[in-house]
């Protein structure tokens, strides 16, 4: 196991050749970098800054397409009508 901070591109480039990446630094809440509690800066950084580290230095690319996601969480919010609330409080 290695550790490392995706935002780092040079984090990245010393570690060996990887299977897996768990990515579990994402501020989930829908009221990121409004709330008060994290800045518009760390929004942009902890949730996209990663990914963008990660294509660049592994040649990663997502396997799941937009469309996928989209319509699991389309699917997620129709069933949960309470789902804001659930993500406040996460």
């Amino acid at each position: 196991m290695w550790h490392g901070d995706l935002r780092q591109a040079s984090d990245l480039e010393t570690l060996p050749p990887v299977d897996w990446v768990i990515d579990a630094a994402a501020n989930p809440s829908v009221l990121a970098g409004v709330d008060g509690k994290t800045s518009s800066l760390q929004l942009v950084q902890h949730n996209l800054l990663g990914t963008a580290q990660a294509t660049q230095v592994w040649g990663w690319t997502p396997q799941i397409k937009i469309d996928q996601v989209l319509q699991e969480i389309a699917e997620f919010a129709e069933a949960n009508d309470h789902w804001c609330s659930i993500s406040v409080s996460a």
